[in-house]
């Protein structure tokens, strides 16, 4: 993808309508590589001053779960860092991870069988997880982090051939509360009713 500046540079020094996808890739403002999936596995930026690469894995054991995970996507930024980020069969987010060096953040998400998302937990609550588990088998450190969670109660309880109506019903706030006792933890609750 070539922006106004890009093209200029480009022109100024080969005929843009004669140029090779190399070529190309030395100017763009952003150039998208493809897997046979049509699948991105490489982005070139500014001209080749930052490079991303993309790796695909599909868990070999998922199934129809809202919080089993389908996919890992890994992202290698660049500066060496990674973003590893687990999706369930539609796609939502389940835990994204951003590891630089031996630094982690891990966020974890959770979802009802409406895949309405229950919970979030924030990097200060989660101690670790396990690839080889269908959920991810989460650990989230006893006594601190903030998990907030979110209570839906739809109008109409969705089944496989017919999804509940429109938005949860929605009307309330945040509370606060204490997680496991512990005055360092703190889980903030959020319902929704009709």
């Amino acid at each position: 993808m070539l922006g106004p500046d890009a093209y200029d540079r480009m022109a100024a020094n080969t005929d843009p309508l004669s140029v090779s996808n190399f070529e190309l890739s030395q100017y763009a403002d952003n150039y998208f590589q493809y897997d046979d999936q049509n699948r991105v596995t490489g982005e070139i930026v500014r001209g080749g001053a930052l490079s991303y690469a993309f790796e695909y894995h599909e868990s070999p054991n998922a199934n129809d779960s809202p919080n089993d995970w389908h996919r890992r996507t890994i992202e290698t930024r660049p500066d060496g860092s990674l973003n590893r980020v687990y999706t369930n069969r539609i796609g939502q987010v389940l835990l994204r991870e951003f590891r630089d060096g031996n630094d982690r953040w891990i966020t974890v998400n959770r979802y009802n069988d409406q895949f309405d998302k229950i919970s979030h937990a924030h990097p200060s609550a989660v101690a670790t997880y396990d690839e080889s588990a269908n959920d991810l088998s989460v650990v989230l450190h006893a006594d601190q982090g903030l998990i907030e969670r979110t209570e839906y109660s739809h109008k109409t309880v969705p089944t496989e051939k017919s999804p509940a109506t429109g938005p949860p019903n929605r009307s309330s706030t945040a509370v606060l509360e204490p997680r496991s006792g512990s005055a360092n933890t703190v889980t903030r609750l959020t319902r929704y009713w009709a």
